[in-house]
């Protein structure tokens, strides 16, 4: 379990986190999302998991605001809300999940593919606070602080899931990469020969590998961040958190980065 805090006065925020894969991940593993890829978020106060009608329904409210953060539908998923005794997303990604048979063979050997999915994301959020009520709108500043934070660090761990700008980076130049290698390889050989379609294979999670590589290195959010005085257009569409896309490159588009959109300023009686 991973972890981000943050303190503001006397109060203290953090955020952990957690994934379940298909495999184990490493440097040279292609990390892409399954079908049925969830996101689950918990909420804890002072040490204390919270649930259901808690709290003046404090998990239904944040569940609420998570699930209409713009980042989900930018980065191409669909998603339904579940709130129990978490918050569940279950997210439909409309980039990978029709080329999951593309890329996951069903002859792939698992103790030797390269390609992972990552099947569950779990993120716990703490607060601990000596004060006898809490206002939402500071608890959301401070877990929406927090899942920024986390998000723009997931760009370097799993870009092809969380990163906007790698996500349309794929996007873009998946089928080109594809004719490309088609291309390469002889058009008179059987396509069902085992041993050509293996070296195909090859070829395209290894371009793929490359492709994730850029993304870590060069297109990304912070690289995006310090190329913005480049561009008046793109500095006011930031500032008015307007959506923005151009044709000239991925990096001047812009999207807007916030998971928590306050929908009251309810005072929640902590009790504790």
């Amino acid at each position: 379990m991973e972890r981000l805090c943050v303190q503001k006065g006397d109060d203290y925020a953090c955020l952990e986190y957690l994934w379940l894969s298909s495999g184990k991940v490493e440097e040279m593993s292609l990390v892409i999302p399954s079908h049925g890829f969830q996101v689950n978020l918990s909420i804890h106060l002072n040490g204390r998991k919270i649930s259901g009608t808690c709290y003046n329904s404090l998990l239904e409210k944040v569940g609420y605001c998570f699930a209409r953060s713009p980042v989900w539908t930018s980065m191409g998923y669909e998603l339904s809300l579940s709130v129990d005794n978490c918050i569940c997303l279950n997210l439909g990604c409309r980039i990978f999940t029709p080329l999951l048979d593309e890329l996951i063979p069903a002859t792939n050997d698992p103790g030797t593919a390269q390609v992972r999915t990552l099947q569950r994301f779990s993120i716990s959020l703490h607060y601990y606070t000596d004060s006898q009520e809490l206002h939402l709108d500071g608890l959301l500043q401070a877990f929406e602080y927090l899942l920024r934070s986390w998000a723009v660090n997931m760009e370097y761990k799993f870009p092809l899931i969380f990163s906007y700008y790698g996500r349309q980076f794929f996007r873009l130049n998946y089928n080109c990469i594809c004719k490309t290698i088609d291309e390469l390889f002889d058009p008179q050989v059987d396509t069902k020969n085992p041993k050509a379609n293996a070296d195909k294979y090859t070829t395209l999670i290894h371009c793929l590998l490359k492709l994730q590589r850029n993304v870590m290195t060069e297109f990304n959010i912070l690289n995006v961040l310090k190329e913005l005085d480049q561009s008046s257009s793109r500095r006011c569409a930031v500032k008015n958190a307007v959506d923005y896309s151009s044709v000239i490159s991925i990096k001047t588009f812009v999207y807007q980065l916030t998971f928590l959109k306050q929908v009251d300023s309810t005072f929640c009686d902590q009790g504790l």
